[in-house]
């Protein structure tokens, strides 16, 4: 049995660095496992890396269930574990694990019969929609290990532990680096290649392997490691109230996908290169970011606990130190994009025209790395109050609505270039962060009697 760490004792700062330490390399691992993907596609061929490509958008829509779910899961255990209601926590856990096995299912049902439809909605008729179609199929098989091991994960984040999903990630990002040239190319005489569907079983093999040990690890643990099977049994009840907490957090997941096709559209009287600058220079500050969300995961683990407990002074206390310590990084890596911005353009590509527009989205969305940090913060302690629904209508207002009103009115009225696009988004984020923020300190001042200090009305609580 592992035992616990107790999140609503001991030092703020110590449990931020067990937290988010982590799962911020972590994040980095799997930035790598995705590398490697398309390293080992680019062997194979150019088709190769369309059909990575095709299939991308349809895992992207599985796998923030995964995160979904495992952000719903934090929340509401560890305010079970914070109030003392071990019993309620475990059983919640049990409703979790279930929940996750049976949604799962019903996804990856759903979306194999889908699979044609989905890739045939982007892309032409021919070999390459269906080698697509056919890598899908396998890719999508690796759902249910994907959620059910970043749900288990969840109930292992409420008990203060991060580092089993990271040494899962990382053996997976190495078993996959192994299996990636064994399953596409085989062993001439012995084991027949795949070609690119080997990629998807090699995802396949390894999101298994990381399932299994976080499960291991899971039903192991201080909250989980006594109990019959009967506790899995589904409950209406608990299973209504996961997916209250969930489907608000991966509706918002979704949105963000659509604030970037939102940006694209309006980049595409650009041209290519606009939208080519956009992609890489995306893809560079959202590593950068990563670390950021790190942070903010961990402050909803910590304040949820802390919360259930009623300690409302370190509830403020972690939000306080999660605002000061992710700002202070994220104005650091902000500096970072400034200076390093266009030489890490041009590793990318030697097109001038490619690295001035994607140095010059730098510069703009490295200054906003604080401002979507402060958000997400924002978000992680509404989720530990268990309100994701305020959550949601920011994120709708910050992808949907700010996205088309702001950029539109630089872009088309002021007849600004990719500049305007880039203030645009930033006039959107800037203002939902100042949305959030006072959304925030009225929900906070009604449930702990204060975002920064307590104050001196009664607070409900819960």
């Amino acid at each position: 049995m592992s035992s616990e760490i107790d999140l609503s004792v001991g030092a703020i700062s110590g449990h931020f660095r067990r937290l988010a330490i982590p799962a911020a390399t972590g994040v980095v691992v799997s930035s790598l496992y995705n590398v490697m993907d398309n390293f080992f596609a680019g062997l194979h061929s150019v088709e190769g890396l369309a059909v990575l490509s095709l299939a991308t958008t349809v895992i992207f829509l599985l796998t923030v269930v995964s995160f979904a779910m495992n952000a719903a899961i934090v929340a509401l255990i560890g305010n079970a574990l914070g109030a003392q209601k071990i019993a309620y926590a475990k059983r919640l856990a049990s409703q979790g694990l279930s929940y996750a096995v049976f949604l799962s299912l019903v996804l990856a049902a759903v979306f194999l019969a889908l699979a044609p439809l989905l890739v045939g909605a982007i892309s032409t008729p021919g070999n390459l929609r269906e080698s697509a179609i056919d890598y899908l199929n396998v890719a999508i098989l690796s759902t249910p290990f994907f959620i059910v091991a970043f749900s288990a994960n969840g109930i292992l984040m409420t008990q203060g532990r991060t580092v089993p999903m990271l040494c899962a990630q990382i053996a997976s990002c190495f078993l996959n680096i192994g299996l990636n040239p064994l399953f596409m190319f085989g062993i001439p005489g012995m084991i027949p290649g795949m070609g690119i569907i080997g990629i998807a079983v090699s995802t396949l093999v390894c999101q298994a392997g990381v399932m299994v040990f976080i499960l291991k690890q899971t039903l192991n643990s201080q909250l989980m490691h006594e109990g019959g099977s009967t506790i899995y049994r589904p409950i209406r009840a608990d299973f209504a109230g996961i997916t209250k907490m969930a489907l608000p957090i991966g509706i918002g997941y979704i949105l963000i996908v659509i604030g970037i096709f939102i940006v694209q559209a309006y980049l595409k009287r650009f041209g290519p290169g606009a939208i080519a600058a956009f992609g890489i220079g995306f893809r560079l500050q959202q590593i950068l970011l990563m670390a950021g969300v790190a942070m903010a995961a961990a402050l909803r683990a910590i304040a949820s606990r802390n919360f259930g407990a009623r300690n409302y002074d370190r509830v403020r206390e972690a939000f306080r130190f999660c605002i000061k310590t992710g700002v202070g990084f994220m104005l650091m890596a902000a500096l970072l994009l400034w200076v390093g911005g266009r030489p890490a353009m041009i590793l990318f590509t030697d097109d001038t025209e490619v690295v001035r527009i994607g140095a010059e989205f730098l510069k703009v969305y490295g200054l906003l790395l604080p401002v979507h940090f402060l958000t997400f913060s924002m978000h992680s302690l509404l989720q530990a109050f268990k309100r994701p629904a305020i959550t949601l209508c920011v994120n709708i207002y910050r992808e949907i609505l700010g996205m088309a009103i702001f950029p539109a009115i630089l872009v088309i009225a002021l007849g600004l270039d990719t500049l305007g696009v880039w203030l645009g988004v930033a006039a959107s984020a800037v203002t939902a962060c100042l949305l959030a923020l006072l959304i925030t300190m009225r929900v906070a001042r009604k449930k702990i009697g204060g975002l920064f200090q307590a104050a001196t009305t009664n607070q409900d609580g819960h």
